[in-house]
């Protein structure tokens, strides 16, 4: 049988499933006694959001914290797991009765699955795509409370991979935006995520990935071979190292792209590229490519 994942096996993934639902206990329990919540800013202002697509008009009656609609110019987001499943639901009959909606029907079953989650990672979840769907601006530092950075990474990998799976109009992924790369400690959560989503750390190379990390064995080769842009987070130091060049190389020689010309056309350092990844002799000078004979 097909992983459901490529980094995370079934056994890894019970493990984070049982550690979470530990951590979630204690989790839930600090908001409590701290008095907090899920949210900051409950109400969205209708200046920061589009129109809301879909049908809402069964729920305009049950105007309270529990529920969501549009009224008096306002949107009102779920904070309850009741709620969370209305929401979930709602959205679903929008898909099986509008065929001009956004979804597809394929994606239903991807959007069932949410029904079936730990509370908290519903309420945020259905919380977030009503935000994201309706322009919100800035759902993530605006709206969450500092308890959503809290949860367990297990839980933080459901919330941020669904909402990149569903969204329509996608998840941002601008310096302003989510960071989940802070999110996760363990190295399959963040494996797993930059497979799915290489795109999500572009333009922010000197804070993509722990430094640490690229000092030890192996990691270099590791992370070129998820994704070989990748290696344009790799420490500077790495870049002007003709032996950590020639090691990203020899896995995936378009890596060469991200470091200077001279070392980039250094005549081993080409060998080893054009050999791993014939692609890379675009990045080669015309007098590096004549001494290969290319």
């Amino acid at each position: 049988m097909k992983e459901k994942y490529s980094y995370i096996s079934s056994n890894k993934e019970q493990s984070f499933i049982n550690e979470s639902k530990v951590y979630r206990k204690k989790w839930k329990a600090r908001m409590f006694l701290e008095n907090g919540s899920y949210f900051d800013d409950i109400r969205l202002n209708s200046s920061n959001c589009f129109e809301l697509k879909g049908n809402f008009s069964a729920y305009d009656d049950r105007i309270n914290e529990e529920t969501f609609n549009i009224k008096n110019n306002s949107l009102v987001i779920p904070r309850t797991e009741d709620a969370a499943d209305a929401y979930i639901l709602n959205l679903l009959r929008n898909i099986e009765n509008d065929n001009e909606y956004n979804y597809q029907f394929g994606d239903m079953k991807l959007i069932e699955e949410i029904l079936f989650y730990p509370s908290n990672v519903k309420i945020y979840i259905s919380a977030l795509h009503l935000a994201i769907e309706n322009g919100y601006a800035d759902p993530w530092e605006g709206l969450v409370s500092k308890f959503f950075y809290e949860q367990h990474e297990w839980d933080l990998f459901l919330i941020i991979n669904k909402l990149l799976e569903i969204c329509f109009h996608g998840v941002s992924a601008y310096s302003d935006g989510p960071r989940p790369l802070y999110w996760f400690k363990s190295k399959e959560l963040i494996y797993e995520f930059l497979k799915k989503y290489p795109w999500f750390i572009e333009n922010r190379p000197s804070r993509s990935l722990p430094l640490k990390w690229w000092s030890e064995q192996n990691f270099l080769k590791e992370i070129v071979d998820l994704n070989y842009c990748l290696f344009n987070s790799a420490p500077w130091s790495f870049k002007q190292s003709k032996q950590k060049v020639i090691e990203a190389a020899s896995i995936d020689g378009r890596i060469i792209k991200f470091v200077g010309r001279i070392l980039r056309n250094d005549i081993d350092i080409a060998k080893v590229a054009v050999k791993s990844s014939p692609d890379s002799i675009k990045f080669l000078s015309k007098k590096t490519k004549s001494s290969l004979n290319l």
